[in-house]
């Protein structure tokens, strides 16, 4: 599996050609803000919208064994090219096909490291990076610490991401890692973009995919960090 330099962001230019295969459905850097990627720094399993992505096999002409797992590679149907972003995961486990139509990396977890990654076809800046958190269910009070400080409004910001690393496949990249740890609620979905106009709002669309972490052990409710300590021992 490849997953030496770490990063990709959904802004693709048209006409770019990775493996062979245009990237037809790219995205211009207009006034946008640009969605970043988000990968957990530990075991995780990728859940794909079958209607962008699919599980191909050596019998796939497109199939490279430098980008699968126990045999599988994953297809995206709309670029027309092996999905090497989501190989970037440090220790992605495998694939399955989502419900809910959401592309998302899945796990079970209260501390890990998330790691924002930034990719591009020419070397970016992107000066202001965020973080933003949504409970689920929306209306319960999580507690949520990234970098060691509460996280205030579900949105933190973290320092800027230089895209200037080449990667094998001919992108730019560059990437950040944040440690997290969080409690209150059943889950928690994180995404990440570059605030382009400085106003902390994904004004984008929809991100290309999300981490969404949960815990079934730590009741509904609100509750203090030192709670949490006392509960898993923490220091």
């Amino acid at each position: 599996m490849s997953g030496t330099t770490k990063g990709i962001v959904l802004i693709l230019l048209c006409g770019m050609v990775v493996g062979g295969a245009p990237l037809a459905a790219a995205l211009a850097d207009t006034g946008a803000e640009p969605g970043l990627l988000v990968y957990p720094d530990v075991p995780t399993e990728f859940r794909y919208n079958p209607a962008e992505y699919e599980p191909i096999t050596s019998g796939h002409p497109q199939f490279n064994p430098q980008f699968q797992i126990g045999g599988l590679s994953l297809w995206d149907k709309i670029e027309q090219r092996i999905a090497y972003e989501v190989f970037r995961a440090p220790q992605l486990t495998g694939f399955s096909s989502s419900s809910n139509g959401e592309n998302e990396f899945v796990l079970m977890a209260n501390e890990f490291k998330v790691i924002v990654d930034g990719f591009f076809t020419q070397p970016r800046y992107l000066g202001k990076v965020c973080v933003r958190f949504v409970p689920d269910p929306p209306h319960s009070t999580a507690l949520i610490e990234m970098a060691g400080e509460e996280v205030d409004f579900l949105i933190q910001t973290i320092k800027p991401i230089d895209v200037q690393d080449i990667t094998p496949e001919g992108f730019y990249s560059g990437t950040r890692s944040v440690h997290i740890r969080w409690s209150g609620a059943v889950g928690i979905r994180i995404t990440a973009y570059g605030d382009k106009n400085n106003n902390l709002v994904f004004d984008g669309g929809m991100p290309r995919w999300s981490i969404y972490v949960q815990d079934n052990s730590v009741p509904v409710e609100n509750t203090s960090w030192g709670a949490i300590k006392a509960r898993y021992g923490a220091e």
